[in-house]
């Protein structure tokens, strides 16, 4: 399903105009992102919960081109922060119709 397809069908449901509900989609998505781009994690209970994991910084290593076995220098990398989405235990239970297994 696309965003358009998304907001049609919510409006359908909410019995509010596509214009609105459109405003309504919009602001959620920005206020998830502006949450975890803070560095916190949102979590929506019924859904899941939306973080951002930070990756850390890797060393430069030696590698092997596959092709000629040469022997070359990889840079470091940065660290870095990558976003996620965990769904939460009672959107897989009602995704997949069964108790979601414990670890």
């Amino acid at each position: 399903m696309k965003q358009a397809e998304f907001i049609q069908t919510l409006a359908d449901e909410l019995k509010q105009n596509k214009k609105d509900t459109k405003v309504f989609v919009d602001a959620f998505i920005a206020l998830i992102v502006k949450t975890v781009k803070k560095g916190d994690d949102l979590m929506l209970p019924e859904l899941g919960k939306f973080l951002l994991k930070k990756v850390p910084a890797k060393p430069k290593r030696e590698g092997r081109n596959p092709m000629t076995g040469e022997t070359v220098m990889l840079p470091a990398k940065p660290a870095s922060a990558k976003p996620q989405f965990r769904p939460s235990k009672k959107f897989k239970e009602a995704l997949l119709g069964t108790p979601a297994k414990k670890k």
